[in-house]
């Protein structure tokens, strides 16, 4: 019972699938969205998360040299 509710299912999808991919726009719309998630991602790993890094660090430094004046001061 279970494996024919499962064929069922797949034949299914696969119509509805099939259905999608003859509608005109819908590939193309689809194709796009995966070149802007594609390239969201590689823009995110290669130039936003550097970036962080970057700023992350130039604070690390202001934070440290701060507290380096303010123990020469106060001794």
């Amino acid at each position: 019972m279970l494996a024919l509710a499962v064929a069922i299912a797949l034949w299914l999808s696969a119509g509805l699938i099939l259905a999608i991919n003859r509608l005109p726009l819908v590939p193309g719309i689809l194709e796009l969205i995966g070149i802007g998630y594609t390239g969201h991602s590689h823009l995110l790993q290669h130039i936003v998360i550097p970036l962080q890094h970057l700023v992350s660090f130039g604070l690390n430094l202001v934070s440290r040299a701060f507290e380096f004046q303010v123990c020469k001061h106060v001794t």
